[in-house]
């Protein structure tokens, strides 16, 4: 029968930290999520759920909170989210935006709707040709004044010539 060697005392302690380690995995598998599920809990909240081996966990947020993790996500992956209220019946919550500001609000052009894009234009080139209009209209009006203070000059000289004709006539 052959003889096992017997192994030496810091060998046995490795052995013993190598188990200790393989418990401390086991553990904590038990606490890690495998998987996360994001859905609504009515009332405008976002649930999220995180699924482990024995048991589930879930938070309640709301909208605002939601954002805030989309942000430190974003910023773990090291890029910045352009984020806007969806443009359908989904956007029941009031975002106070309008049409005429989705580009101040990050919104990329990708992510504008055509028809947004032509409604902006429209509003611009009526800004430019409202513009355009009022400084038309103040040139008519100094054109005009001009005109009625030559036509009230010709008329007061008009008069003081009628004024010396008499005071000479008499």
């Amino acid at each position: 029968m052959a003889q096992r060697k017997k192994s030496s005392e810091l060998r046995e302690k490795i052995h013993g930290y190598h188990e200790e380690n393989e418990l401390k995995h086991i553990e904590s598998n038990r606490n890690r999520a495998r998987s996360i599920t994001v859905g609504t809990a009515f009332g405008g909240t976002v649930e999220v759920m995180m699924r482990s081996e024995f048991g589930y966990m879930f938070a309640l947020l709301q909208p605002v909170e939601v954002v805030e993790i989309i942000e430190q996500l974003a910023a773990g992956c090291g890029i910045e989210i352009a984020m806007r209220p969806k443009q359908n019946f989904s956007t029941w919550r009031g975002w106070e935006t309008t049409e005429d500001n989705v580009y101040v609000k990050g919104s990329a052009p990708f992510q504008i709707k055509d028809s947004t894009k032509q409604n902006a234009l429209k509003a611009a080139a009526e800004e430019v040709e409202i513009e355009f209009e009022k400084q038309r209209l103040e040139m008519l009006k100094e054109k005009r004044l001009k005109r009625l203070e030559s036509k009230i000059e010709k008329q007061v000289e008009k008069e003081f010539e009628n004024y010396d004709e008499v005071e000479n006539n008499e």
